[in-house]
């Protein structure tokens, strides 16, 4: 019998090992040691060794070049384990054998034996799926060679608007959360192809913050009205230029498949189609479709104890579902709160799940592993958590976010994930289903870090932190996003994004060394430094912003400051504000605010935003490229020259109007010379050198 006191690796092989075997062995030398088959077996018998009193840490190796789960690996509360629901399995490390290569962990099958066909009078690649074809299996993804494939989509490109929706626009309220279920198409929109197909279809569509879809539970050809299988989330519009416009396309048709990359299954045929790019052929296709949802859940122990000191190393994990249908609570005729369907979550695609899932837990990592075409958040972290890091990680190419942690809900303690630390990290290619998606998402936290890391080509937010509007008082406190590199943010499909995005009071909270630039918004909103409704006690310095619309903007809040940072190239204004009380000042000193075109130093969107009482400004160096005189913009005095201004607000007693001297500022080199006038205004160089991952 081995002694499993002297064991501190168990292995796991499925196409050597057995889960009869012991696993204390990387061969099969001697009889019943060699690897277990299975992951599951290899936890299991790291729980029986904790709940024999052996507590030296152990390492899981796993030996095989992938491993194909046909559901989640379990840790915690529901377990199979066994062992006190498997809180017991702490200390263990799941990495690879080989410490040069990275065993991938999937959640999907792997489809083979693609033939040269045709389709639709398209020339494709096919494959038969009996299990398809006797419905036993269906799938809404596919990832083709690392990335996920193209549904087919009418139209090709662009979007169609309704003629008219069940509840259209309230003027009075133009963030109405008015729910509509049915819209009136557009004569001569739809071909009759379509109209056949349109029961069989998805419906996906953009408006203010939010991507929505969902089904057609049914269309009329006399009326053209469609009928939505949900509710959608927020007031939609058939106004075009509104940031409620429903700007929609359909997915899913047969009749549509033309288009390299696409994909399509025909269900009654059992085919599933694939229109190659360029270079691809049947040979050299590596075609996955997920079968689970999520990877990996660690959860607590039946008797509430975290599980502690799970650590994922070096691994790669990829090809889950993205199943997800959000509802909402609302009362019927009766007064009884019902869940109804809807096409999004309401902000931030708050309600997917993750790839690895960690519930109840404790000092968890994911260090040096690669998570992509997942079809939900990389990682999250549930209210609960504390001490888990996401360390030195790749996640891209996700139908969802990056890394999400905390909860929607109520404000209470047990929504909160706290020491969250999301460091030297790449995270792009993001929310290619979810456009709502956030690079690193922090619902509620406190004490956490977000640090080192390149976070680029996603449509919303790079980084996301709060989720209480207005001035309530929450515990989200001492949040630190440093050394970030943010950028190439929003495609145009959505409005109100930020590069770093801060909502709600956050005493405590530092935005600081962060590089935010390349904003792209739909209507508004595509905003470098967003502070939003209620943001108050946060300190934002030493961040370099550029090409977004708004470097700085404050919706509403209080006690923030703004200081030592460069805003350069704003289209509107380097810092603006909505609304603003008495007592809702900011400060704003020692920036440089760097012009061009017809952009302004400061800008005032909202009626009730009078500058004298908004913000202190004051020892910042304000320059436009071309020599004009800076330039106010506001909807309470209208646009006037920055000499005006000064005699409105009696601010900027002390700035400089001054060429910063930039080394190369027309290509983004905002190096200072050393004879700046900043210098002498009290501005500090910002080192450059320590921003985004580090080798």
């Amino acid at each position: 019998m081995k002694n499993f006191a002297a064991v501190s690796t168990i292995y796991v092989s499925q196409t050597l090992g057995d889960d009869f075997n012991s696993g204390i062995r990387f061969d099969n030398a001697e009889l019943g040691n060699g690897p277990v088959k299975t992951i599951e077996r290899a936890l299991k018998i790291a729980c029986g060794m904790r709940v024999g009193g052996y507590m030296q840490p152990l390492s899981v190796k796993l030996m095989d070049e992938a491993y194909e789960l046909e559901k989640p690996i379990e840790l915690g509360e529901f377990s199979t384990y066994g062992y006190n629901g498997g809180a017991r399995c702490f200390d263990v490390t799941i990495e690879g054998f080989d410490r040069k290569k990275k065993p991938l962990i999937s959640g999907g099958k792997r489809i083979e034996g693609f033939e040269k066909d045709t389709f639709n009078g398209v020339e494709c690649l096919s494959v038969f799926l009996p299990e398809v074809k006797a419905g036993k299996w269906d799938f809404k993804d596919l990832y083709v060679n690392g990335v996920a494939a193209k549904r087919t989509r009418y139209p090709d490109e662009g979007f169609l608007l309704p003629e008219v929706v069940e509840v259209e626009l309230d003027p009075e309220n133009e963030t109405s959360k008015t729910h509509s279920k049915w819209f009136i198409v557009k004569e001569g929109d739809l071909t009759e192809a379509v109209e056949k197909e349109l029961l069989n279809a998805s419906i996906c569509f953009s408006h203010y913050w939010l991507s929505e879809m969902m089904g057609i539970e049914g269309y009329d050809k006399k009326t053209r009205k469609c009928t939505l299988d949900a509710y959608t989330r927020l007031t939609v519009s058939a106004k075009p230029d509104h940031a409620a416009s429903m700007q929609y396309y359909f997915e899913n048709l047969a009749y549509a498949f033309k288009n390299k990359g696409e994909w399509y299954l025909d269900k009654e045929s059992g085919k599933l189609y694939y229109i190659p790019l360029d270079g691809q052929t049947a040979e050299n296709l590596v075609v996955y479709a997920p079968m689970v949802e999520s990877l990996v859940n660690i959860n607590g122990g039946l008797k509430g104890e975290k599980t502690r000191g799970v650590t994922f190393k070096n691994l790669i994990f990829a090809y889950t579902k993205s199943d997800h249908t959000p509802c909402f609570e609302q009362e019927d005729e009766n007064g009884v709160v019902v869940k109804l369907p809807t096409g999004a979550d309401v902000q931030a695609a708050v309600g997917l799940r993750g790839a690895i899932n960690f519930k109840n837990a404790t000092a968890c990592t994911v260090d040096g592993c690669e998570i992509f075409c997942v079809g939900t958040y990389g990682v999250k972290a549930y209210g609960g958590c504390d001490h888990i890091k996401v360390v030195n990680t790749q996640i891209h190419d996700c139908l969802g976010g990056g890394v999400s942690g905390g909860e929607d809900g109520q404000d209470e303690l047990d929504k909160y994930v706290s020491d969250l630390v999301v460091k030297n990290c790449h995270l792009y290619n993001l929310g290619l289903k979810y456009y709502g998606a956030i690079g690193v998402l922090i619902i509620r936290g406190y004490n956490c870090v977000i640090e080192n890391n390149d976070i680029h080509d996603l449509e919303y937010s790079g980084i996301s932190v709060g989720w209480s509007w207005g001035f309530a008082d929450t515990h989200i406190e001492n949040i630190r996003i440093a050394f970030n590199r943010v950028y190439n943010i929003g495609k145009g499909h959505l409005s109100d994004m930020g590069g770093i995005y801060i909502l709600g009071k956050q005493k405590g909270t530092v935005v600081s060394n962060n590089i935010v630039h390349d904003i792209k918004g739909r209507n508004y909103g595509a905003i470098g430094l967003y502070a939003d409704e209620g943001c108050s006690s946060a300190l934002f310095e030493k961040n370099i912003v550029y090409n977004v619309k708004d470097c700085f903007h404050i919706h509403f809040g209080s006690q923030n400051v703004v200081r030592n940072n460069i805003f350069a190239f704003p289209q509107k204004a380097a810092i603006t504000m909505n609304k603003s009380f008495p007592y809702m000042k900011f400060i704003a000193e020692c920036n440089i605010i760097l012009l061009s075109g017809d952009s302004a130093a400061y800008g005032a969107w909202g009626s009730r935003c009078p500058y004298a009482t908004s913000m202190y400004s004051d020892y910042n160096v304000i320059y436009h490229l071309d020599g004009k005189e800076p330039l106010f913009a506001t909807s309470v005095f209208g646009e006037t020259d920055f000499q005006e201004g000064k005699k409105l607000t009696s601010w900027d007693e002390n700035t400089a109007f001054a060429n910063p001297l930039f080394k190369d500022a027309k290509n983004f080199d905002f190096t200072l010379q050393e004879n700046s006038p900043a210098f002498a205004l009290g501005f500090k160089p910002i080192d450059l050198s320590k921003i985004g991952r580090q080798s």
